[in-house]
């Protein structure tokens, strides 16, 4: 721990070896920070710019994908973000990405000491700050002050050569290069644009060279972060073949123009994670464009609509460039515009009607409120654009919005794993934490879970197959992904993305030597082994002879060695489990005395992270952990968790039911009493068991609705169910029903449902069906 000298408790922690007393903990992080840069990474790029350095930095991280690089976990950009970015890496690294944010003038000068870049680019010079500075002028002067000591034979890529940038540089620079005008190496156009997305096409200037590829969303305002991002990538020597190929596919991550569209053809754009003039009007434009290309474009009387909580931060501007939104919002015909009211939303409101006098202006007092502002006005064909500054919390509004819309849902809580990813951690000694995302994460969302790993706290992740791995590195997760069924005929896929597989047998282990030999490729790999799990593993009388012919292959790279625990959730089976351990440690001695050293130890899932001290070892792997759930109760003993996800839908109709009437399929249940009941629309193929069923010899589950139990009545259907709202008098049409989680201070465990449906947890997680909406929160 870095601790300030200053701090009250700092005489009694003084003779604690663990803490280093300084001045400041922030400056002896950037001074380390500073020291790392110079040793670990042999070149860095820097993106800074008002806006897009996040986008800009995901896509250059996703055409790197099958090279050594490390990027910015999320939006690490500002005096804190940037030392723990350079910091994040384990590893010699061949490149950093790094996009680099400032608030207030004379930042820049500290954190262009800390990643001395050798290539830069800009993205654009907006208002975000310019309350701050004064000007553009100034904030162009303070961003391009980053590239200041860039060597003359290394280049500087921008928007263009318009004076706002080049009178920071010197005449003529060598070093400038364009991405967004006629002089860029690399064109960029949109060939094609249809509801789903877009065709683009990438061209060279000075070679016959074209490719094409798709992308599931784009405006003028991506299509400018792409040209930053392939230029960028083109100009760092990647081939445009593998550009296009590394971008097919591509979609912005959440709350950057993230887009939901509802089976009627809804579409919801959530674009709630920045809000200045530029941002603003590009959404603008870009809620426009969709709008004009949804499939539902010959419905009548579709509404385009606005939900706006303003700017931030523009001071004496404030006005004037709200009056410019209002305008604008007018100007692409808006239809409604739903603000957050407050005096600059006002003018923003204001100007909208002066220039638009058949517009409609819906205000509230807080973004929560919106939802229910919306819902009676939308309908299929309708498209809906959130924008405002991150405080103001308009992604929750959004995800409000969706939960309600679509009648099935899973919510994540991201911040609750966060928290769990550190609970875990400290209870095994701060141990590495591998996150097991098998089963595409349990059922939640496999890409979305790694692109925002690193943010929470999460070292590497583990996977069954080189598929599920190959998705995680294009989601932008640079760390060690470990991939735990291979097979031998992965082995190209597997180095091309960097991926490290968990060899289980000789026949693994001479297969990959042999694909290693033949393709003269290098691949690190764990060798895994069976202490008595039976399973998968080398036995432990032959792990000295593999590990062996492992370390004689030229190309493949003994890193770590693992075994897996067969009984770590069950108390009554600690003697099997240290009985396992001490075969693991009989092995790691082994391996130890004949030189092998340096390597990854890890054992521990879920279950022995938290229960089993001695099992942390160098890393745990923790799946279910992870959301909060328990795999037994005697692990829910020993450590609080957070419960981290939620499955929900909603009553749509509602029954009153007299004594002698039947319930669902096969009369299994009759009612003998009045009762009233509700349909759900959740059933066996959203992964409600059907064990669940109730009837009238044998009680079935319950699902929670305004915090209360209603049974399940009759069979479980394949897509709705029914459930007894008797003593329930004020549910009604449209109430929320809790499945099973944590969602409004209400709480049905998953392990209770599980243990019901005479099933686990992990099975009930991984059914949740495809149509039911992931909504992650990432608050």
């Amino acid at each position: 721990a870095v601790v300030s000298a200053t701090h009250p408790l700092a005489d009694q922690i003084r003779q604690d070896k663990r803490v280093l007393l300084v001045r400041s903990p922030l400056d002896a992080l950037q001074i380390l920070a500073a020291f790392y840069r110079e040793r670990i990474y042999s070149k860095i790029l820097c993106i800074t710019g008002s806006n897009g350095k996040t986008i800009v930095k995901d896509m250059i991280s996703r055409i790197f994908v099958n090279s050594d690089h490390i990027a910015s976990p999320g939006s690490y950009n500002g005096q804190l973000g940037l030392p723990l970015s350079i910091l994040a890496a384990d590893r010699d690294v061949e490149l950093g990405i790094f996009e680099v944010g400032v608030s207030e003038p004379g930042e820049m000068e500290r954190l262009a000491a800390i990643a001395k870049p050798d290539f830069g680019l800009l993205t654009n010079i907006g208002m975000a700050h310019i309350a701050a500075f004064g000007d553009r002028r100034e904030i162009a002067k303070e961003k391009c002050s980053l590239f200041s000591n860039i060597p003359d034979d290394n280049w500087i890529l921008v928007p263009d050569r318009t004076q706002l940038i080049t009178q920071n540089f010197k005449k003529e620079d060598p070093r400038i290069r364009t991405f967004y005008d006629d002089q860029a190496p690399i064109k960029v156009s949109v060939k094609s644009r249809d509801g789903e997305g877009a065709e683009l096409l990438i061209q060279s200037r000075q070679a016959n060279d074209q490719y094409s590829f798709r992308t599931k969303t784009v405006t003028q305002y991506l299509l400018s972060d792409f040209s930053a991002a392939i230029n960028a990538t083109f100009l760092l020597g990647k081939p445009l073949h593998q550009i296009a190929a590394f971008l097919d596919g591509y979609e912005p991550r959440p709350t950057r123009m993230e887009i939901w569209t509802s089976k009627n053809g809804l579409r919801i754009i959530n674009d709630s994670h920045s809000a200045d003039p530029i941002s603003v009007g590009a959404a603008l434009q870009a809620a426009s464009d969709l709008h004009e290309a949804n499939a539902n474009s010959a419905a009548k009387d579709r509404k385009l609509v606005f939900a706006f909580a303003g700017m931030a931060g523009l001071n004496e501007f404030a006005q004037d460039t709200h009056q410019q939104v209002g305008k604008l919002a007018a100007d692409i015909e808006i239809t409604h515009l739903c603000i957050v009211a407050n005096n600059e939303t006002n003018i923003a409101a204001q100007s909208y009607l002066d220039n638009n006098p058949g517009g409609q202006v819906i205000k509230v007092n807080s973004p929560s409120e919106i939802r229910d502002k919306l819902i009676p006005l939308l309908k299929g064909g309708d498209t809906v654009l959130y924008k405002g500054a991150r405080a103001a919390d308009m992604t929750s509004a959004a995800n409000e919005l969706i939960g309600s819309i679509s009648q099935r849902c899973m919510w994540i809580d991201l911040a609750a794993i966060r928290e769990n990813v550190a609970q875990i951690r400290r209870r095994a000694s701060g141990a590495k934490f591998m996150a097991m995302l098998k089963a595409l994460s349990y059922g939640t969302e496999l890409e979305r879970i790694g692109y925002w790993a690193s943010s929470l706290g999460i070292d590497s992740l583990g996977v069954s197959s080189c598929a599920e791995g190959i998705s995680l590195r294009q989601s932008g997760f640079t760390g060690d992904i470990y991939v735990f069924l291979s097979y031998s005929h992965d082995f190209t896929n597997l180095a091309t993305y960097r991926l490290t597989p968990i060899v289980y047998s000789k026949t693994l282990a001479r297969a990959f030597i042999q694909s290693g030999e033949h393709l003269k490729t290098s691949l690190p790999v764990h060798l895994k082994i069976d202490t008595g799990m039976h399973r998968l593993g080398v036995d432990p009388a032959e792990v000295l002879e593999v590990a062996h012919q492992i370390r004689e292959s030229r190309y493949i790279n003994l890193t770590g060695v693992c075994t897996h625990l067969a009984c770590a959730d069950a108390q009554e089976q600690d003697d099997f489990t240290h009985a396992q351990l001490d075969t693991f440690d009989d092995c790691l001695t082994l391996l130890r005395d004949n030189k092998f050293d340096g390597l990854i130890r890890h054992a521990a899932n879920t279950a022995a992270a938290i229960r089993i001290p001695r099992a942390a070892y160098d890393m745990v792997r923790v799946g279910v952990g992870l959301y909060g759930i328990y795999p037994s109760a005697c692990v829910a003993k020993e450590l609080d968790l957070t419960l981290a996800v939620a499955v929900t839908s909603v009553i749509v109709d509602l029954k009153e039911i007299k004594p002698g009437d039947a319930v669902g399929y096969s009369r299994g249940f009759v009612a003998d009493v009045p009762m009233r009941v509700a349909c759900v629309p959740f059933g066996y193929d959203d992964g409600l068991p059907w064990k669940l069923t109730g009837s009238n010899r044998v009680g079935g589950g319950y699902v929670l609705i305004n915090g209360v139990r209603a049974p399940v009545v009759g069979r479980v259907s394949m897509d709705q169910s029914l459930v007894d709202i008797t003593n329930i008098p004020t549910a009604q049409i449209g109430d929320e029903v809790l499945i099973y989680g944590l969602r409004h201070g209400a709480m049905l465990r998953p392990e209770d449902v599980a243990s019901q449906s005479e099933t686990i947890p992990h099975e009930l997680l991984i059914r949740v069906g495809s149509r039911v909406q992931r909504i992650f929160l990432a608050s």
